[in-house]
């Protein structure tokens, strides 16, 4: 009987959902000025005045209100924000890249991709670290890639925030899990004087190490340990648990259902030495949470299509919390029941 993993729906359509949300940067093209031209970010956030029409059709400024504008587009397309009471130094978009350029210089890091959420209200690069690989023993070769998450936003809805995001090369799902020890994720908030913060930000490199030792040493424990069917049950019992009567939606036993299926059929969670463990178990939630949760294109009420709401979902949201819930689960002694 032919026992080899089957192709499934992961295999066939995964996809590097992070690229097909922004733009390539080509090897080699490290200048500022190239890469924000390149990704069409050249443009500057500026704050102006809100301005609103009277009864009598005069117009009038609210007092102590501002909007934040791009200044490449006029109208109400270039809004970015607004209602702000008090004056917002926001972070350019050439201030955040000056981080990424200490990057360059100190680890011959290089960009990867870069783009925007809803119209340039949130602005996003990812910068490949050479070094940072983490390496599995006892497994055919399957590399996790450390890259490093710049993102920031105009809108007044999150800080500056930069974090250390794993890339699992065989399948290009999101490896962004926060462990026990090591800082992943470290945040600026927006001040006039963030761009000298950002610069003293870059020190942060030395916590890559730190975090690569601990990423490379949880994951290694995951691979080296079984699961056993009524553990893995269990596993998915806490991610998708029955409702107050005891019963079990019609939705949550279908994603249940698609976990199970990438864990038993996918080629990725079924390479030699992975079959059931806790990695095989931790790797086919992330196939899930990564493709198989499905996701809205919400353009006609913010601007946001399908693709940059799954972005938005694999790297802050949904499918993130939902790996993280699922890895901590796996790293328990014994699975417990769900509640």
């Amino acid at each position: 009987m032919d026992m080899q993993p089957q192709e499934t729906m992961f295999d066939a359509n995964s996809r590097v959902t992070w690229r097909e949300s922004g733009i390539d940067i080509p090897e080699g093209m490290v200048e500022v000025d190239k890469v924000l031209e390149h990704a069409g970010l050249d443009w500057e956030a500026r704050m102006q005045p809100q301005i609103v029409r009277r009864s009598d059709g005069s117009y009038e400024e609210v007092p102590n209100s501002f909007y934040c504008m791009r200044s490449d587009l006029d109208g109400a397309g270039a809004v970015l924000g607004d209602g702000f009471r008090k004056i917002y130094e926001p972070i350019q978009n050439r201030d955040m890249f000056s981080f990424c350029d200490a990057l360059v210089a100190m680890a011959d890091a290089r960009y990867v991709s870069v783009g925007l959420l809803n119209n340039g209200r949130r602005v996003w690069a990812l910068a490949e670290l050479p070094d940072a690989q983490v390496d599995l023993k006892g497994s055919v070769l399957d590399p996790t890639n450390l890259y490093l998450l710049v993102y920031n936003s105009f809108d007044g809805g999150a800080q500056f925030t930069a974090a250390i995001t794993g890339v699992r090369m065989r399948c290009h799902n999101v490896a962004n899990y926060a462990l026990k020890q090591a800082q992943r994720m470290w945040r600026i908030r927006h001040t006039p004087n963030a761009p000298n913060r950002m610069g003293a930000a870059a020190h942060a490199l030395d916590l890559v190490g730190e975090y690569q030792d601990e990423f490379g040493e949880q994951m290694q424990h995951l691979l080296n340990a079984s699961l056993e069917e009524a553990e893995f049950e269990r596993l998915l019992g806490n991610l998708w648990p029955v409702n107050k009567d005891g019963e079990l939606s019609s939705r949550s036993e279908n994603q249940r259902g698609m976990v199970r299926d990438a864990y038993t059929d996918a080629t990725t969670c079924n390479l030699e030495g992975m079959a059931g463990t806790r990695y095989a178990a931790l790797n086919a939630v992330s196939l899930y949470a990564d493709y198989g949760r499905g996701t809205r294109d919400t353009s006609a009420n913010d601007g946001t299509t399908a693709e940059e709401n799954r972005l938005r979902s694999i790297f802050w949201g949904g499918s993130q919390q939902l790996k993280q819930r699922a890895f901590d689960l796996l790293l328990e002694d014994e699975i417990p029941s769900a509640a």
